[in-house]
């Protein structure tokens, strides 16, 4: 694996590169780090690395700013960060910002939200078919 040195020159130009200097610093121990670089690169308008800053985010309990990283990454293009942005209205109970922003990962090519889109439809319909049957 490259240095953290050499990912760093590469960085300016791609972003798996960013991607994988958060990664290295991030297995090293250095979660800080980790969000550090990716917000430079997010701050410096390379919105695509919003769903990776997110998911780390999220995964050190910062939650708040997940959601405004998804939210500003999708005003910048990316439809999966939408989707996990749902995602996350779905968890704290919020179904109709979940399928406000899911829709939109859908509208924008996320596959992942197109299925679950599909499925609370067929879950939707099973429950009334089970209900009108109930009467």
């Amino acid at each position: 694996m490259p240095s953290e040195e050499e990912l760093m020159a590469a960085a300016s130009e791609w972003d798996e590169a960013i991607v994988a200097v958060a990664t290295l610093r991030q297995r090293n121990g250095d979660d800080d780090g980790a969000v550090e670089v990716l917000w430079a690169a997010f701050d410096a308008g390379n919105e695509m690395v919003g769903t990776p800053l997110g998911l780390l985010l999220e995964n050190l309990g910062r939650e708040q700013e997940a959601r405004e990283i998804y939210r500003r990454s999708w005003e910048g293009g990316d439809a999966f960060s939408a989707f996990n942005l749902g995602l996350l209205h779905e968890e704290s109970g919020e179904m109709n910002e979940a399928v406000l922003w899911v829709r939109r990962a859908a509208s924008g090519g996320d596959r992942h939200a197109r299925r679950w889109l599909s499925r609370r439809r067929r879950a939707a319909k099973r429950a009334k078919r089970e209900g009108e049957s109930g009467r």
